[in-house]
């Protein structure tokens, strides 16, 4: 799955992702952070992928910031992502997070930035990425 979100992301354009990158992202948020999938009979319907770490403005908090959250084209448009949202939530409190930033793209379904503050969440910052 993250190496179909990756092409969407519009960090391809910055470099390629190894197709062994994708297991090692896994194994790393596995270990430091939060990684969580939605299956259903055996088809994997969703990914979230989270980095957890201090707050770089304040060490003293603990911040969650995803790195993936992938829903499969063909699962859109139901609960699936609210849902996601809500597993997201519950693991990074357990992992010790007080703070979880989730990301939209350019290419996110509008909707994401709507889920987003319907689940608690508020707008922090757009970010912009030069190739140089």
């Amino acid at each position: 799955m993250a190496q179909r979100f990756f092409p969407t992301s519009g960090y391809s354009r910055i470099a390629p992702m190894p197709d062994t990158q994708a297991a090692g992202l896994a194994l790393i948020t596995m270990d430091s952070g939060v990684m969580l999938v939605a299956e259903v009979d055996g088809v994997l319907q969703a990914m979230a992928a989270l980095h957890v770490e201090p707050f770089i403005f304040n060490p003293h908090v603990t911040i969650a910031q995803e790195i993936v959250f992938w829903i499969e084209p063909e699962h859109r448009g139901g609960l699936l992502a609210a849902r996601m949202l809500r597993a997201i939530d519950e693991a990074c409190r357990k992992r010790g997070a007080q703070v979880v930033r989730m990301a939209t793209l350019p290419s996110s379904p509008e909707a994401a930035e709507k889920l987003f503050e319907r689940s608690g969440y508020a707008l922090s910052e757009t970010y912009f990425v030069k190739v140089l």
